[in-house]
């Protein structure tokens, strides 16, 4: 394994695009009542890094059959060597692990939920567990869902921030963070409007 092979796995990871989900974690802790428990808050962070990492790799795999241009060449670069890549994907697993761990002793037990949820939703987008077609009936395939997905994502990194300092007062401003989701989601679908081909193509009713 070289370099180029560990620059080619996480350049399929997004990672400049998945660090700003790093801020609704903090958001939601700096939303809290009193001074945020900073450890707390970083190891939620740097799961929901990690996690969305390895999720949007997974999504590289699964879209593979449909993606267009550069998608298609980092697909493409992240699979030419899969061996170095699945070392890599192990590290970052291991790192997850690590970080939920970290979560587990450092924060609440509200914040390793919300931050298991976020996990949940986003693997979902990708790759659909509960189906017996996990790629097919993935939940970006279908604007419900699709939105679904990217809320209750997002609902929850708001919460398991917020929850790192309070958990008493998380009930009551759930709406809040609802409408903060929402509105980062409409956001999300007018940055992405680029790809409303690639998805019609493949038949999928989402919203983007």
């Amino acid at each position: 394994m070289n370099l180029t092979d560990v620059k080619h796995t996480l350049r399929a990871a997004r990672i400049e695009k998945n660090a700003s989900l790093m801020l609704l974690v903090f958001s939601g802790a700096l939303a809290a009542p009193g001074r945020p428990r900073w450890t707390a808050v970083l190891a939620a962070a740097v799961a929901t890094l990690l996690g969305s990492m390895l999720v949007t790799q997974l999504n590289q795999l699964t879209d593979a059959a449909i993606d267009l241009g550069e998608k298609r060449r980092i697909t493409a670069d992240f699979l030419r060597n899969r061996k170095a890549s699945w070392r890599v994907v192990q590290s970052e697993l291991l790192g997850l692990v690590l970080a939920l761990t970290a979560v587990w002793t450092l924060a609440t037990w509200t914040t390793l939920v919300g931050v298991c949820a976020f996990l949940t939703f986003s693997t979902l987008y990708s790759y659909n567990f509960l189906s017996a077609s996990p790629v097919e009936r993935r939940w970006k395939a279908h604007w419900f869902t699709h939105a679904l997905a990217f809320c209750g994502a997002y609902l929850s990194l708001w919460i398991a921030g917020f929850a790192t300092r309070s958990v008493s007062e998380a009930r009551a401003v759930v709406p809040w963070f609802l409408v903060a989701s929402a509105s980062d989601y409409l956001v999300y679908l007018v940055e992405t409007g680029l790809d409303r081909h690639e998805e019609s193509r493949a038949r999928m009713q989402t919203l983007a």
